[in-house]
């Protein structure tokens, strides 16, 4: 009768953890699935703008807002031709 019983609570121990690993697994996947259909869907457009010096690459999303006081001027002329080809 004992045997039996240990059976009992081992098989449900094991069946408690493979639970909980398979709900672990199923949340993760519904958590990266997420995050990618986010990042597909706020990435409206780059702006790569090539200069002497370096590069400067603006991911420009549905919202954002560049805030140009800080900028370079020559960097703002070009945002400004990007945007004006773009309407």
């Amino acid at each position: 009768m004992d045997t039996k019983n240990a059976k009992d609570s081992w098989q449900r121990s094991a069946n408690s953890i493979m639970l909980g690993i398979l709900l672990t697994v199923i949340t993760a996947g519904f958590g990266l699935l997420i995050n990618i259909m986010t990042v597909v869907d706020t990435k409206m457009d780059t702006i790569i703008i090539r200069s002497a010096e370096n590069t400067i690459i603006i991911e420009a999303h549905e919202r954002a807002i560049i805030n140009l006081e800080n900028m370079p001027e020559e960097l703002k002329k070009h945002i400004d031709k990007y945007y004006q080809r773009k309407r």
